[in-house]
């Protein structure tokens, strides 16, 4: 969890013109936070947690900002926000907390001096404990514990003890301010949130935050709705894949490309065209129909149109099978005659040679 709470300071200015001083920054006790509903609840800073060696270490040389950043800040992002330093010196007087610090900026330093500013704000982590009870005198639900301090913020004092910047899960009021007329936030101070159909008066630094994450959140709906889009089409993309590419498609295809080889070997060798494309068969046919033609920037329905009338001009398979067999009995006959002329011949070759014989004796 990430807390801002809120004191008041004094400070003089250096011969380099930095702006130094100490305050009291905070202190032990009961606090009140603002719930998100609007609702109040009070938060115990047990000495025994806020007066601690590590959660005072935490202290120590950490960033000073003007105003509080809407982030954490860290070596990633102090030059844009850091505009001087804690010190070293991090002291316990009674229930509260001093620390000495350093603005080094021009610009705030002369908000400051010119007491446009003159407050300091804490902003820090913590793990918030459950536990109801009462500390001198005040009662509470909760119980800060594990306090880490991060940065130590120049506020205005027209702010001091209201929603000072959001965090997490509320905001911290007044820590230690003793001016009576600035307990409560003017309407030109607050603007209105809408949060689940309701309205609450907020802060105008909460409300922009608040605005900004209701804007990030719709975008990242919309992000997500767009890639559930991309999804579902990839979807359906492999659906159809699967869909034709299935044993019984696949049967389909096979059967479909030994028919139209069947029908391409009526015309032309079709060795070299087993692994060419429907395309590249139907073109092949064609072209041995059609001496020079060019089917080049043809449409494949126009090439397919030209293949069937090739295929149509054809005669049929049967008339072609009893053709062939028409030839084969021709040529048979052929060869029957032939072998009787040759058995002739024969014959009077061998009367010949025995009219010879008879007549030598």
């Amino acid at each position: 969890m990430f807390r801002i709470d809120r004191a008041e300071f004094k400070a003089s200015v250096t011969p380099e013109g930095y702006l130094a001083g100490e305050a009291i920054a905070t202190r032990t006790g009961v606090f009140e936070y603002v719930n998100n509903d609007g609702t109040i609840r009070k938060e115990l800073r047990h000495p025994d947690d806020i007066l601690v060696d590590e959660s005072l270490a935490s202290l120590k040389l950490k960033p000073v900002t003007d105003n509080h950043p809407s982030v954490l800040v860290n070596a990633d992002n102090a030059s844009a926000y850091q505009v001087g330093m804690t010190g070293e010196s991090v002291r316990i007087d009674g229930g509260n907390i001093a620390v000495s610090f350093v603005v080094t900026d021009k610009a705030t330093v002369e908000k400051i001096k010119s007491n446009k500013k003159r407050e300091l704000s804490l902003g820090y982590t913590l793990d918030l404990v459950e536990e109801a009870g009462v500390f001198n005198g005040d009662s509470y639900t909760h119980r800060q514990t594990n306090v880490r301090y991060n940065h130590l913020a120049i506020v205005e004092k027209a702010r001091a003890g209201r929603l000072a910047r959001i965090n997490m899960d509320g905001v911290a009021v007044q820590l230690h301010h003793d001016d009576k007329e600035d307990d409560s936030m003017t309407d030109k101070e607050m603007q209105a949130v809408n949060l689940d159909g309701l309205s609450y008066r907020a802060d105008a630094e909460v409300a922009k935050a608040y605005e900004k994450a209701v804007q990030a959140e719709k975008q990242a709906r919309n992000d997500a709705e767009a890639l559930k889009g991309q999804v579902d089409e990839l979807k359906a993309q492999l659906e159809t894949v699967k869909a034709t590419h299935n044993d019984e498609a696949v049967n389909e295809a096979v059967s479909k490309r030994v028919v139209l080889l069947e029908q391409a070997k009526r015309v032309v060798n079709v060795d070299s065209l087993i692994g060419a494309s429907e395309r590249a068969i139907h073109e092949a046919v064609v072209k041995s129909k059609n001496e020079g033609i060019s089917l080049e920037g043809k449409s494949d329905e126009y090439v397919k149109a030209r293949f069937d009338a090739v295929m149509e001009a054809l005669p049929s398979v049967e008339d072609e099978a009893l053709a062939k067999q028409r030839e084969v009995v021709a040529s048979a006959n052929n060869d029957s005659t032939s072998a009787k002329s040759r058995r002739i011949d024969c014959n009077d070759a061998f009367k010949f040679q025995l009219e010879n014989k008879k007549r030598g004796a």
